[in-house]
């Protein structure tokens, strides 16, 4: 199939929502790869952890992170990758605004808003130390809202910030 990609989330589609598992999902895998179909994966979830589910499948091809948040090519996987930055093995276009961005920006509305707001690694990480999550994490990181009645207020105060 000449010009065929398989762009796929993860969390519920290839994988297993409860366990996590592909197994059910071995036989189409198996025919995507006899037929040199590249795999692209894409999901919410950051590099460290769409790296060991990458190895699990033993798939080599160019994966999305943090929903859409940066977009990771193999290095040589292309001849050229414009607008991109060397990262660890990999051309990295980022089509996110950086953490530290949307962290100043939080910490700024905390202040101004008295939120109780809590940026944090996820617990739920899949087989990837917290420390190399907090290294992978370009793009976001899940917000924890102590008082959630305050919730509009943070997001219309987003909304009106002049970026």
């Amino acid at each position: 199939m000449p010009g065929t990609l398989i762009f796929t989330d993860l969390d519920g589609t290839l994988l297993d929502a409860a366990h996590y598992s592909f197994a059910p999902a071995q036989p189409a895998l198996e025919l995507i790869r006899s037929r040199g179909i590249p795999l692209i994966l894409c999901s919410s979830k950051i590099r460290a952890e769409m790296e060991v589910i990458r190895n699990k499948l033993d798939i080599r091809h160019p994966f999305i992170t943090e929903n859409g948040g940066g977009i990771f090519i193999p290095d040589g996987y292309f001849a050229g990758v414009p607008d991109s930055v060397a990262v660890d093995g990999y051309r990295m276009i980022a089509l996110g605004t950086p953490y530290a961005e949307i962290r100043q920006q939080f910490v700024r509305l905390r202040e101004q808003l008295g939120a109780q707001l809590a940026m944090q690694i996820n617990e739920l990480l899949v087989e990837c130390k917290p420390t190399q999550a907090k290294a992978s994490a370009l793009f976001g990181i899940p917000l924890s809202w102590g008082n959630p009645p305050l919730l509009p207020r943070v997001a219309r105060g987003a909304m009106q910030h002049k970026y």
